[in-house]
């Protein structure tokens, strides 16, 4: 399909049209790939939100040593409680949010990574525990983002 279009544009005698065409496709193509339900790695395929919903899923199974608890109360406030935690260990490894400081020192952008790491592990055993798996955190995700694009339009 593609070099018809590239012989069609050619013939037209416009490289510029065969060029603007193909980022058309080109934009067209991401955008349905964006709309996919989950956002996926071209190359290799792998669906890398589902990859660490697995990955963490693997974990609390190793770590309860069954399968992974539905919505118990002492367990979700328990992850909700680290979550907030490791919040916390994130700001502390960047205190530029203290406004009253006139030096807050340097941040550590290397342990402060490792820190939102953290509290992605919570954030998802919190959705795990919720019976919420990847692609409905995606739709959801998506579907609030464009609320809140409508809200700010709106001045919310």
């Amino acid at each position: 399909m593609y070099e018809k279009i590239a012989i069609t544009a050619i013939f037209a005698g416009s490289i510029s049209s065969m060029v603007t065409y193909a980022i058309t496709i080109a934009k067209s193509k991401k955008q349905k790939e964006k709309d996919n339900s989950m956002v996926m790695n071209v190359i290799t395929g792998e669906d890398k939100l589902n990859s660490l919903f697995d990955m963490q899923k693997e974990l609390q199974k190793n770590f309860y040593e069954k399968e992974l608890p539905a919505d118990e109360p002492n367990i979700m406030g328990n992850n909700i409680l680290a979550l907030l935690a490791e919040l916390g260990e994130v700001m502390q490894e960047d205190k530029r949010w203290k406004n009253w400081c006139k030096n807050p020192p340097t941040p550590n952008f290397k342990n402060k990574k490792k820190e939102i790491i953290d509290c992605i592990h919570f954030m998802i055993n919190i959705c795990l525990y919720s019976g919420m798996d990847a692609n409905e955190m995606y739709n959801l995700f998506t579907n609030k983002n464009k609320e809140n694009i409508t809200r700010q339009k709106n001045n919310y």
